[in-house]
């Protein structure tokens, strides 16, 4: 791995924590977690320039699920713990996926 490859990974790493962190802190309305979704994006887009596009998928994924699950329950007649479930096993899916395209191309290559 390319120290340029290496440094996009490093960020993407961060700004995938971050999001993540948003996520299960984000159940509850008004949380200053949410303060943590801009500065993810930021990196996560900075990583993608890297190299690193998995993660930032990941990352905006998480970010925005984590940004309108309030507003979403608001509409929706489902409990937010339910709503949250919901999307972090999708999001844990499409990790895991990508992930998974990830190995197999290092393995190709």
């Amino acid at each position: 791995m390319t120290k340029h490859r290496s440094v996009g990974s490093v960020l993407g790493f961060i700004a995938t924590t971050m999001a993540l962190l948003s996520f299960i802190l984000g159940s509850a309305p008004f949380t200053p977690a949410m303060l943590l979704v801009f500065p993810a994006v930021l990196l996560a887009t900075v990583a993608a320039l890297f190299g690193s596009w998995r993660l930032d998928v990941i990352t905006v994924y998480f970010s925005t699920a984590s940004w309108f699950v309030v507003p979403m329950v608001d509409e929706l007649a489902f409990r937010i713990d339910y709503l949250l479930l919901l999307l972090g096993a999708f999001g844990a899916a499409m990790g895991a996926a990508l992930f998974y395209g990830y190995k197999r191309a290092i393995r190709i290559t």
